[in-house]
């Protein structure tokens, strides 16, 4: 009855994890079943085999999704060049408008009314396809916290799938980036595009995914950094080991390749990719009569990315930082985030870009500060001035 009862529990959470949304709810029901899959329990197996299930069907939605996109866009691109060698003749010209009357319904040319009710349907559509990936995206990174996810890869031969499943998600959220990048110039116009139509709640959905997929990207950076440090001893319990003579030397090869550095470069070129959303010439003051060139979602966008992209930044500058590069060990010297002046200097400049709105918000905030503190006083004078009229009342009346 009680493996009854277990198994019923396992799956249970896992149908919960599956199909929630809710951030604390994802929390609570990740961290029972990565409690329930530790220990040396007899049914610990069967709850870390149910927890692989539940990251496998994750990873193959998030997988299914962005090959999809992949796909829809080699065909795309495909469609693309057979239109430029038909614009090669005028003849060609004529046929393909041919075809495209002959395709109509009933044979009549689509009206404006038409193209605006398929704009909003691919729109619709569009954001439901972002608003997937960035819940499974969710549900991936809030996993990521609670338990290695690399131990659930096999990578036993020579295709890497931890290092696949990150180059995935990686390049969907580049793909991304690059079409909603400020453009100048000839590109203006097909850069501005795409934030004057549409469904404008794609644009949020999107940035929320950039973060959601930023997050887990790190999570998975971190595991495997501590595992690699385990495998290799270079984590030592005991101040002792420190004098020890380390098996390193200075006639040791430099790691030029590895997983984690491959990783890393991969997040380091999609948080840069994230401060190049960087809005310049951004009216932040209400009162100014000239107007953004940016529409709203554009600066919500980019204020989005850029602050997740400036808290990935930080944790990255933490698990590798400079002072690896004296290490003894060849590979801990590899680790050493040496270059990260892109890294500091994009979210200074948009830091710097807030300056106006954060003197306001500060301004603000000691203004409500010093309101709160006389009504604080105001609270206490009120009452030492009841306790005082109680007191002299009460003196009145025992007086004879």
């Amino acid at each position: 009855q009680r493996k009854k009862d277990f198994t019923s529990l396992n799956k249970n959470l896992s149908e919960i994890y599956l199909q929630s949304n809710d951030e604390n709810v994802l929390r609570n029901v990740a961290l029972s079943l990565a409690y329930l899959s530790r220990g040396d329990h007899t049914r610990a197996p069967e709850a870390r085999l149910q927890l692989q299930k539940v990251f496998q069907q994750l990873r193959d939605r998030v997988e299914d999704m962005l090959l999809s996109e992949d796909a829809d866009q080699s065909g795309t691109t495909k469609r693309k060049r057979g239109r430029d060698n038909d614009n090669a003749t005028p003849a060609s010209k004529k046929m393909r408008n041919d075809r495209a009357r002959s395709a109509s319904s009933k044979g009549s040319t689509l009206s404006d009314e038409s193209d605006d009710e398929g704009d909003k349907e691919n729109s619709s559509k569009e954001a439901d396809i972002e608003y997937a990936l960035s819940l499974n995206l969710k549900r991936l990174r809030v996993l990521s916290k609670r338990c290695d996810l690399s131990e659930f890869f096999d990578d036993s031969g020579d295709n890497n799938e931890l290092e696949a499943l990150c180059s995935a998600v990686t390049d969907g959220l580049a793909r991304r980036l690059k079409m909603r990048k400020v453009t100048t110039g000839e590109n203006e116009k097909s850069g501005s595009k795409i934030w004057r139509s549409g469904d404008s709640r794609v644009h949020k959905i999107v940035a929320d995914g950039v973060s959601e997929g930023l997050m887990f990207l790190l999570s998975i950076i971190a595991w495997k950094l501590y595992a690699i440090q385990e495998q290799e001893g270079l984590v030592v319990d005991d101040n002792e080991d420190l004098l020890e003579e380390s098996p390193g030397g200075d006639d040791d090869e430099e790691v030029q390749d590895h997983i984690v550095l491959r990783l890393r470069n991969r997040l380091i070129a999609l948080t840069e990719l994230c401060f190049e959303q960087f809005l310049p010439d951004v009216v932040s003051d209400e009162d100014e009569e000239t107007s953004s060139p940016y529409t709203e979602e554009q600066i919500v966008f980019a204020d989005a990315v850029q602050i997740s992209a400036g808290q990935v930044a930080s944790d990255l500058r933490t698990l590798f930082p400079k002072e690896l590069a004296n290490a003894v060990s060849p590979l801990l010297r590899a680790f050493a985030l040496v270059e990260d002046g892109r890294l500091i200097g994009g979210y200074i400049r948009f830091f710097r870009s807030k300056e106006n709105m954060v003197s306001r918000n500060i301004f603000l905030l000691r203004f409500v500060q010093f309101f709160m503190i006389a009504m604080r006083l105001t609270f206490f004078v009120h009452k030492y001035t009841s306790f005082v009229r109680m007191k002299n009342s009460t003196r009145r009346i025992k007086t004879p």
